[in-house]
Parts: C-alpha cells; sequence; structure tokens
C-alpha cells in the first residue's frame, strides 16, 4: 500500500486483482495534487485545465516535470 498513495484499502476488497487493475491505479492515481493544482490555478474551468494540461505535456519529456512547471509558473 505504501507505493499506492491515495488507494483505499477498502478498494482491494471490491475489486479483482490483476496486473491490469493494479498498474492502472499505479500510473493514473499518481500525483493528483498537480493535477488539483491546475484545476484551482484555470479557475476550476474543465476546458481551461484540459488545453493548460495538453499544451503543457505536448511533446514534454516527462509529463509529470511539466504539469509541475505550470503549477508553479507565475506565481
Amino acid at each position: 500500500l505504501a507505493l499506492m498513495p491515495g488507494v483505499r484499502p477498502e478498494w482491494f476488497r471490491t475489486v479483482q486483482l490483476d496486473n491490469a487493475a493494479l498498474l492502472a491505479r499505479r500510473v493514473y492515481a499518481r500525483r493528483l495534487d498537480l493535477f488539483d493544482s491546475v484545476w484551482v490555478r484555470h479557475g476550476r474551468d474543465v476546458r481551461a485545465t484540459i488545453a493548460a494540461v495538453r499544451d503543457a505535456v505536448l511533446g514534454a519529456g516527462e509529463p509529470f516535470d511539466a504539469i509541475r512547471r505550470i503549477t508553479t509558473r507565475d506565481r
């Protein structure tokens, strides 16, 4: 569980555990705080948030670094 922050222990009792389920949670539940920051920074506007994320990661070597950069820009 230490490697899967943000995943409640109850989740393991409700899903079939296989590599696909575990990897999906490991990948897609990672660094949600960054996405929350982008969401707030763009006025909780879905379209603006998606556009900002899309533009930030386009051509980026490491997407999470690109997201981190847009959360700290212009502060």
